[in-house]
């Protein structure tokens, strides 16, 4: 038997000892064995009793004996089982102290400042929440804090929800500092703790704001940090940063390249320097006080180049960046001859060239430009200002006229804002018409082109006025006309040439030749004429020369053919149906001997007129104005009389003098048009100022009906008061004393009407078909007049391509209407001088 053996049995023999000793304290007999084994038991009863002595070989012995041992280990067993309930208690006492001792540190550490937990148990389960409430929420139940628009801004409220999510189905916690609807600063904490979600809420003050801010502050520099290290790592220059002691610290990948580094952080350990260390002593001693701006040569990818260099002190060290500008150097001596050659070229040119820099200084101008504006070369060698300029070139007067001169001249400055390029017409006071084109410069400027188009437009005007005026003339020939190009192609003929020898429009189209033409005319195709015009046209003669020639068709018409070679090649050719011509020869020949003979009496008449009438008059009229200034004395009320009554005459008479010149004008198809812009209450008002004495006379009112929606319309001023002052003229000789006179002016869609209506005594229907008629006069008594007034109303409506109209009834009155068109055409009356002839 070893040592545990022994130790089992010494556990034994104590635990029965102790067995033995709780049944003697408790007055349980003890019970000690025979030394022969008799199986005999002596029980010691209470002191002063005799013991008992059992027989354990009987069966009451024996059943006591198994209740004795019964007994015994019972109470061992209970004994045991005491003893680990005892020590099993004590360690659950002295764990729940340590439990009270953590639980009363926490309280503390919870209570030492504000916050709100929350703690889910499982994903769908009802949240606990402890805290103080008031941090988050006014008042209200604490579960309102579960619905986080309640206390958070808009965005904020998604990305806790979002988070809070993730928390309680991944268990992924999460940290966010978030803004309350009050604008309180919350810390927000998510945990996954022994298998549930917990959330902990805490107001950020004081330092933790401080720390919040310092972290976000922090985190946005990192970021902005590294965006620019990006974007410097991207850009084509090199571009380092370096510490205080002059040691790199940070390189971009353009610099690496330059020092044939392959990764910026090999440039940064091995310390290559781009910059010669003389230029960068130099530029650590420019750089202590400002920024140093310099230009050195360097070695880049094995070449040497010329660089710009820029380097900043900060009290972190420095930072620079280096430009190559070799080929800048290269391309500015390129473009400095460029532009050299580009001067010589714009100054040889007629177009005056001139440009403005962004600041809007004068930069460059050629020879026409100093011409064109005849500026001193000295103001324009300082460079001067585009406004300046403008304000000279106002000064003196070679601007075109404007209301608002500073309102223009800032729209033409604007032209530095735009993109686009702009174009301008200048109608200068001295009759020059430029054409200004502004083009914006990539440096911000303006170039000027001057183009003097007056004598273009001029020539052009010309042009399209002789085209229009030889297409009209040719639609309007009798006589017919073609022009036959050197391939004997028609090229051009009027209307005339297809009537006179019958051939259909449509066979004049497409440029036919001159035999099918032959063929396709069906009078006299055998005629010589046209054997002739063939060779004329398309003859192969070393002299090209005009022909003329005469023939009787079989129809017996008379034709006249003219051939006449043109410059380009072409032929012109006429045919003219001189029948008639040839008929009345004799006839025209004396009408037009008589015709001579009336014209030589009309000029003498006229000149005997201009010259016997006119001055005699323009010395009556003088003095009678001499004798009404009252320069020769005082007048009596009689000879004031006999002085208004001699001025009206000669007013009258001097009126008669015009209109016989404006009558000879007009036969004579020299009296011309000047159109403008007329109003017809202001023609109506001047012709009222002119009759307003004989008005007074007549004792007449005159009523002007001219709303200003009326508008404007282009006429001859002149010659609009001329009709209203005749047709107003004859309604005071027609109308009794008290009477009205009415002047109106009404706007159509494409007339103008002017409308005098009197109520007068009328005019017989007999003699309204010749009131407009020469020399005849429809008035009674001292108003007669010679009848020219009338006559030439209608002269000059013709000429505004107008009518006049008339309607009267004897005892009502009479109304005359004059319909001016809108956009009329104007010219010289031909057809009355042709009437004339």
């Amino acid at each position: 038997m070893g040592p545990g053996t022994d130790e089992k049995h010494g556990a034994r023999a104590g635990l029965w000892a102790r067995a033995v000793a709780v049944l003697g304290a408790s007055g349980v007999p003890t019970i000690a064995f025979a030394n022969d084994f008799g199986l005999r038991m002596s029980v010691l009863t209470r002191e002063g009793t005799m013991p008992v002595v059992l027989d354990l070989s009987r069966p009451m012995g024996i059943t006591f004996a198994g209740l004795i041992i019964l007994t015994t280990t019972t109470l061992v067993l209970h004994i045991v089982s005491r003893q680990r309930w005892e020590k099993h208690q004590s360690a659950q006492a002295a764990e729940i102290g340590a439990l009270q001792e953590k639980l009363g540190q926490a309280e503390i550490f919870m209570a030492g400042e504000r916050h709100v937990v929350v703690a889910w148990g499982h994903a769908s389960g009802e949240a606990e929440i402890v805290g103080d409430i008031g941090l988050i929420l006014d008042a209200g139940a604490p579960r309102r804090i579960l619905g986080f628009s309640q206390w958070l801004k808009g965005p904020d409220t998604k990305r806790l929800e979002e988070a809070v999510e993730r928390l309680k189905l991944r268990g992924e916690g999460f940290s966010l500092t978030l803004e309350g609807s009050t604008g309180k600063r919350l810390e927000v904490d998510g945990r996954a703790v022994t298998g549930r979600a917990v959330m902990r809420i805490r107001d950020v003050t004081g330092d933790q704001l401080e720390r919040v801010r310092a972290e976000e502050q922090s985190g946005k520099l990192t970021g902005e940090i590294a965006a620019l290290h990006a974007v410097l790592d991207a850009v084509p220059q090199p571009v380092w940063l370096r510490y205080p002691d002059g040691r790199l610290a940070w390189v971009n990948r353009s610099y690496a390249e330059a020092v044939d580094c392959r990764q910026p952080h090999e440039a940064i350990s091995r310390g290559v320097e781009l910059i010669d260390k003389p230029f960068r002593e130099r530029m650590a001693v420019e750089n202590a006080t400002k920024p140093f701006l310099g230009r050195f040569p360097a070695i880049l990818a094995g070449k040497r180049v010329l660089m710009d260099v820029v380097d900043v002190r900060t009290p972190f060290g420095s930072g620079g960046l280096a430009s190559n500008v070799s080929e800048i150097e290269q391309l500015k001596a390129q473009l400095e001859a460029e532009m050299a050659t580009h001067v010589r070229t714009l100054n040889e040119l007629p177009i005056a060239v001139a440009v403005f820099d962004r600041n809007r200084q004068m930069r460059f101008n050629n020879a026409a430009y100093q011409k064109l504006w005849q500026l001193d070369p000295a103001f324009l060698a300082r460079q001067p200002g585009d406004g300046e300029i403008l304000d000279r070139l106002r000064t003196g007067k070679q601007l075109p006229e404007q209301v608002d001169f500073r309102g223009w001249k800032n729209s033409l400055l604007d032209g530095y804002q735009r993109t686009e390029v702009t174009e301008h017409i200048w109608h200068l006071p001295d009759g020059r018409m430029l054409r200004v084109v502004a083009s914006p410069t990539p440096d911000g400027g303006i170039s000027y082109i001057y183009d003097d188009m007056t004598e273009r437009m001029t020539l052009e005007a010309q042009f399209k006025a002789l085209s229009r005026v030889q297409n009209e003339t040719l639609d309007s020939l009798k006589e017919g006309v073609a022009v036959f190009g050197s391939d004997g192609r028609l090229k051009l003929a009027n209307a005339a040439f297809g009537q006179m020898w019958a051939i259909h429009p449509e066979a004049l189209q497409g440029n036919p030749h001159i035999d099918e033409l032959a063929r396709r005319c069906k009078l006299a195709t055998d005629s010589k004429i046209w054997i002739h015009l063939r060779e004329a046209v398309t003859g192969l003669r070393d002299t090209r020369e005009s022909m003329k020639q005469r023939e009787t068709r079989a129809d017996g018409a008379v034709i006249d053919c003219a051939t006449q070679p043109l410059p380009d090649g072409a032929t012109l050719v006429t045919f003219a149906d001189v029948t008639a011509s040839v008929n009345a020869e004799h006839f025209l020949q004396e009408k037009n001997e008589a015709l001579e003979t009336a014209a030589k009496v009309k000029n003498a008449f006229i000149q005997n007129v201009s010259y016997e009438l006119r001055t005699p008059l323009q010395n009556v009229t003088l003095a009678v104005g001499m004798l009404e200034a009252e320069i020769a004395g005082t007048l009596s009320p009689k000879q004031r009389e006999y002085v208004n009554a001699a001025t009206q005459s000669a007013d009258a008479l001097l009126t008669l003098m015009n209109d016989i010149f404006d009558l000879a004008s007009l036969d004579a198809g020299v009296l011309e048009l000047k159109t403008e812009e007329v109003t017809p209450a202001t023609e109506i008002a001047a012709v009222q100022a002119a009759l307003m004495d004989r008005l007074a006379e007549a004792r007449l009112t005159l009523e002007i009906h001219a709303p200003p929606e009326t508008g404007l319309f282009r006429a001859d001023a002149q010659r609009i008061r001329q009709v209203l002052f005749h047709l107003v003229a004859n309604a005071i000789a027609f109308s009794a004393p008290g009477g009205t006179i009415s002047v109106s002016a009404k706007r159509e869609p494409s007339h103008m009407l002017l409308t005098v209506r009197d109520q007068g005594r009328g005019i017989p229907a007999e003699a309204l078909a010749r009131i407009f008629e020469r020399f005849e006069s429809h008035g009674e008594g001292s108003r007669r007049g010679v009848g020219l007034g009338l006559s030439m109303v209608k002269a000059f409506m013709e000429l505004h391509g107008g009518d006049v109209g008339v309607h009267s009834e004897q005892g009502f009155g009479t109304t005359v209407t004059c319909r001016f068109p809108l956009g009329m055409a104007t010219g010289t009356p031909e057809s009355d001088a042709s009437k004339a002839a």
